[in-house]
């Protein structure tokens, strides 16, 4: 098998990519020379908008201030309602357990389906799913047939199934003339 230039190996990549997501690679955000190998880094890539660890990096960001943000106030309010050291830890720490709590739960959610963008937890605009569409004349010509093959091979078996048993009489009378 020949192998491509780098420019065909980059446009065969974007057709692909395009197929994939509906979307070309400027509408993506990737930027010039980035995405082919060019620069003395190695693979090179798409831009750091639409990176697939950028949503993992943005999630992260997200779940650590939230996750600062509950035990801060679980702390304030331990002091005030249990005061010292040890009661404002401790509810520092159920702060932060609620928050994680709260937080798995918006997660699973809008992985399971509850997010308004239709995508997957991280990196929904990458993760999207396709809308809907009706099967073209070919696919359901094509799902006939299948249907058409496999109604006529159980018409087969059934009709072998038959001519077994019709068989089997003929050989059970024989034996039954011949005692």
């Amino acid at each position: 098998m020949a192998r491509l230039p780098p420019a065909a190996q980059q446009a065969q990549y974007e057709a692909m990519v395009s197929k994939v997501t509906g979307v070309s690679a400027p509408e993506q955000g990737v930027v010039a020379g980035l995405g082919g190998g060019g620069g003395g880094g190695g693979g090179g890539g798409p831009s750091t908008s639409s990176s697939p660890h950028r949503g993992a990096a943005v999630l992260g960001l997200h779940l650590a201030i939230a996750l600062g943000t509950g035990f801060a106030c679980g702390h304030a309010l331990g002091r005030r309602l249990l005061g010292g050291d040890s009661g404002a830890l401790a509810g520092g720490l159920v702060g932060l357990a609620l928050a994680l709590v709260v937080e798995v739960g918006l997660l699973l959610a809008r992985a399971a389906g509850g997010g308004g963008d239709g995508g997957s937890a991280v990196g929904g605009r990458a993760h999207r799913r396709p809308a809907w569409v009706p099967p073209s004349a070919e696919q359901l010509a094509a799902e006939a047939a299948v249907a058409d093959a496999v109604v006529a091979g159980a018409a087969t078996r059934r009709g072998r199934a038959a001519e077994v048993e019709e068989g089997e009489q003929r050989v059970g009378e024989e034996v039954k003339k011949e005692r």
